[in-house]
């Protein structure tokens, strides 16, 4: 593993004995499931004892392959290995505020081909697929009071690293967004009819807008549930709930992801809820040497 230059993470690749896959890809029989299960959630802080700990174990419970994580809060950028997971972090700002990463589990860890920390707000991962390589990018967006300059910077630079990633690849772009999408018929193509709020932000037209560039549609507006397994973010009174967090993907393989819901039984002191999905493809073999 090494590092390269732009705040990436290139893994190259080598011939390494490792046990079956195992974990996030399969059941308690021991056979492979069709897809991976994957996640987003601003944890708020990992910068505090036992925080990293706390979170490797909701994600555990919930079998998660990969978690993208906001408001991660460290210094540099790196790899750190808890259990079974290894997550992949971005710096923070001089104010020790962002930082993006992932948590990912220990079988899918050899099929990453790249993990980049554009800025403190913007990460991507790279995994090899079977047919088809698939992108995470994870973003974390400034809130609605937030300047237009600061907005401004922060959706040049999501579509700038959008269209680096090849379209002929899974791109999921995934994250805390601080974003209300509505029902308006106009935009029902990109996000559907089942959002928890009945207006669009301004955040929320500025990601709409990222979706039609990108040609990428919203599925976590896409999914009829009950308002319980909507809501991502409570407020500090605890009045209301907000869908601020998202998950998109390309057009072309929207079908691919399957069951966007929250998970409200997820502790890891946030007031932010975990965002689980499941993806349903097939990742690269990995080629297995025997020890001499």
């Amino acid at each position: 593993m090494t590092l390269s230059g732009c705040g990436s993470l290139v893994l190259q690749d080598t011939t390494i004995n490792l046990p079956r896959i195992c974990g996030a890809l399969e059941n308690k029989t021991g056979k492979r499931k069709p897809g991976l299960s994957f996640g987003t959630w601003n944890v708020r802080t990992l910068f505090k004892p036992g925080a990293a700990q706390c979170l490797v174990k909701e994600i555990r419970r919930y079998n998660l392959g990969v978690v993208a994580l906001q408001e991660i809060r460290w210094n540099d950028k790196g790899t750190l290995d808890l259990q079974d997971r290894t997550i992949f972090y971005g710096e923070c700002n001089d104010r020790r505020q962002f930082g993006t990463g992932f948590a990912i589990h220990k079988s899918i860890v050899p099929l990453v081909t790249e993990f980049k920390s554009t800025n403190p707000r913007i990460s991507t991962l790279k995994i090899k697929g079977k047919f088809f390589d698939i992108t995470f990018l994870n973003g974390h967006a400034p809130t609605e009071e937030k300047t237009q300059e600061e907005k401004n910077e922060f959706y040049n630079n999501l579509e700038h690293t959008l269209n680096e990633i090849p379209r002929n690849r899974i791109r999921i772009v995934l994250g805390d967004f601080n974003t209300k999408l509505g029902k308006k018929n106009i935009f029902r193509s990109s996000i559907g009819i089942h959002s928890l709020h009945d207006v669009t932000s301004e955040n929320g037209l500025r990601l709409i807008d990222v979706a039609n560039d990108g040609g990428l549609i919203v599925k976590t507006t896409m999914f009829p549930r009950k308002d319980i397994y909507k809501g991502t973010w409570k407020a500090p009174n605890g009045r209301y709930v907000s869908q601020i967090e998202h998950v998109l993907i390309n057009t072309r393989f929207k079908n691919c992801v399957h069951d966007v819901k929250t998970v409200r039984g997820a502790d890891c002191d946030s007031d932010h809820y975990l965002v689980k999905g499941k993806l349903k493809v097939k990742l690269k073999k990995l080629i297995h040497s025997r020890g001499t």
